[in-house]
């Protein structure tokens, strides 16, 4: 299920989606449903740039969303409340797809730059932060018939270890090596994280897992996956701490991409847009009904994950890649 959050004023409308070509998506489900409602005029539809849509936050191919929130134009029509605008929308959309509120908003509203922070959570399995065997880093054994150590299990000692790890990333620093086509020149490279943790365990019947939490201003596009990725370098022993400082530097460095199937959005924080004087009547905000569902699907989602690796070895196959220093991982 993906989750909608939306806000209205006059002809502005907020909402939640994201958009990929030649394959069905949120936020298709959500423009084709609007304008069923005439809430976008037929000269506009097809044609987002017309009405503003814009998306607070962006997520690659399988990576999923707890939370979003996106910006359009629509029409509105007197009468309509926002009550009614949900439970019409809600009742032409998918099944696994839903608007949660529609709320007023200034018109200086900015869906992407309005907000303080933006959380992320990555569920890991442990067995991809065991240290690996040093003196014996061959393997013969092919991806497919590659098994990893679903009985690997982290301690207290190496927790505090992944702990420090982490912690190097909190600040703001340069991550022109964790995503794609910058250079250390580029201002836009610059990013600040408030958090990067991991202080709960997940154990599922399979294996056990962490679970990353990663706070930040913004993200650039696979910084995420990447900066995981250069925890479990670190972590299993292939590399030390120098590898994450000079990775922030004026260096050209190849970091491993975790992969996407673990991250998934968690939440947008428009607290400080809730505190001006002229918005605070109309906060953006998830009522606790809302809330205890989203946090239903959270669950839900971190069982797919498990599921995902039990039945297609997303996990283990990138493992027995990284392993093999195979390129198509970084």
């Amino acid at each position: 299920m993906d989750t909608i959050t939306a806000a209205i004023k006059s002809k502005k409308i907020y909402l939640i989606y994201s958009r990929n070509p030649d394959v069905k998506t949120v936020e298709e489900e959500m423009e084709r449903t609007f304008y069923n409602m005439k809430l976008i005029s037929e000269c506009n539809y097809g044609v987002l740039q017309k009405i503003n849509w814009m998306r607070a936050s962006r997520t690659d191919k399988k990576v999923s969303a707890i939370m979003n929130l996106v910006s359009c134009k629509l029409h509105k029509y007197p009468g309509m409340t926002e009550e009614d605008l949900k439970s019409q929308a809600n009742e032409l959309l998918p099944d696994d797809v839903k608007i949660f509120r529609f709320i007023e908003v200034s018109n200086s509203f900015d869906s992407k730059g309005s907000n303080n922070n933006r959380e992320y959570h990555y569920i890991l399995p442990s067995f991809m932060l065991e240290p690996k065997d040093l003196t014996n880093p061959s393997n013969t054994t092919g991806i497919d018939a590659y098994v990893a150590n679903y009985e690997y299990k982290i301690t207290p000692e190496y927790l505090e270890k992944i702990q420090t790890v982490c912690k190097f990333f909190k600040g703001s620093k340069k991550y022109h090596n964790y995503t794609k086509k910058l250079s250390f020149n580029d201002a836009s490279s610059v990013r600040h994280i408030y958090e990067l943790s991991c202080d709960e365990l997940v154990n599922f019947d399979s294996f056990q897992a962490i679970k990353f939490k990663i706070v930040g201003q913004s993200f650039l596009y696979n910084q995420i996956r990447k900066m995981i990725g250069g925890i479990i370098d670190v972590c299993r022993g292939v590399k030390d701490m120098t590898y994450l400082e000079n990775s922030v530097l004026a260096n050209k460095i190849d970091i491993p991409k975790a992969p996407a199937e673990g991250l998934y959005l968690f939440r947008i924080d428009y607290s400080r847009y809730n505190d001006r004087k002229a918005t605070k009547k109309n906060p953006i905000f998830i009522t606790e009904s809302d809330e205890k569902e989203m946090d239903d699907f959270r669950v839900d989602l971190i069982k797919h994950i498990q599921k995902m690796e039990v039945k297609e070895k997303s996990f283990t196959k990138w493992l027995w890649k990284f392993d093999n220093m195979k390129e198509n991982i970084y």
